[in-house]
This record gives C-alpha cells, sequence and structure tokens, in this order.
C-alpha cells in the first residue's frame, strides 16, 4: 500500500513540475499566436496554485523519507527545486528571473520525485 501510495505521489509531483515548465515556457510562445494563451501565460495566479499544490505533495514525501535509504539524495534537490519555485511565485523582487527560477526549479524537483519512484524499492 505504501508503495502504491509513494508511486501517486510521484507521479502528482512529476505531473505538476511538468506543467509547471509547459506554463512557464511554453505559453508565451503560443500567446505570440493565440491571444487567449498569452492572457492565461500573464495570469500570476497559475503559477501560485501549482507552487502551492506542490507544496504538500513534496512535503508528505520528504516526511516519509527523511529516515530512509534515499533520504538526503532526494530530500536536497527537492528542497531546492521547491524553493526555487516558491521564491519565483511569491518574491516580487525576482519577477524578471521569473521564467528561469521556475524551469530550474522545476526539474529539480520533478528530477528528485522521478529519482526517488525510481528507487523506490531502495526505501526501508
Amino acid at each position: 500500500m505504501q508503495q502504491t501510495t509513494d508511486s501517486t505521489l510521484d507521479a502528482s509531483a512529476t505531473g505538476l513540475s511538468l506543467l509547471c515548465l509547459i506554463h512557464c515556457l511554453m505559453l508565451p510562445v503560443v500567446g505570440a499566436f493565440l491571444p487567449f494563451a498569452g492572457v492565461l501565460a500573464e495570469m500570476e495566479w497559475i503559477h501560485k496554485v501549482l507552487v502551492l499544490t506542490a507544496l504538500p505533495i513534496t512535503a508528505l514525501a520528504i516526511i516519509r523519507h527523511q529516515n530512509s535509504k534515499i533520504g538526503v539524495s532526494f530530500i536536497l534537490p527537492a528542497v531546492l527545486g521547491l524553493s526555487l519555485l516558491l521564491a519565483a511565485a511569491f518574491v516580487e523582487q525576482l519577477e524578471e528571473l521569473e521564467t528561469p527560477l521556475t524551469a530550474i526549479g522545476a526539474v529539480f524537483l520533478a528530477a528528485a520525485h522521478i529519482w526517488r519512484w525510481i528507487n523506490r524499492n531502495a526505501v526501508q
């Protein structure tokens, strides 16, 4: 049962990270051709909702595996990625860096969850 829950957590977190990347990188390009997509690209609340949704999923994964064999090798990139996503979404002084911070944060977070999913059998 725990393995199924862990797989669901990792799949959800990875999916959210991919949605962040798509929102951040693709909507501005598509917005040049479709005005409605351009409006979506500028909606700050979408980024904030994605980050606030990723926060409890990642926190639960970290809590479940803080003392496991996976430990730091999952927690460090997950916390780094989530921190970058939070900074990009909520620190107004970083507005000019929002796209690269979001992209890098989403990649770190997705990579951490994919790595944890691949190595879930190593969990004690």
